[in-house]
């Protein structure tokens, strides 16, 4: 079904972002988080796709 297919479309955007997140934060303290504002941006905008393919997901999933 293509619903389904959006369905997994919008689980593998959701880990993909997750991983990002993972692979950006790994190693750093939050004093490192906040010393640096890029790292920072990037992990703000990862954590806004993940949030909107969120809203897209069935609850029943």
């Amino acid at each position: 079904m293509m619903s389904d297919q959006r369905n997994l479309d919008r689980l593998g955007q959701m880990r993909e972002a997750l991983s990002a997140i993972e692979r950006l934060t790994a190693g750093k303290s939050l004093d490192d988080y906040a010393a640096e504002p890029d790292l920072a941006a990037a992990v703000e905008r990862y954590l806004e796709r993940l949030s909107e393919a969120s809203r897209h997901v069935p609850d029943a999933l």
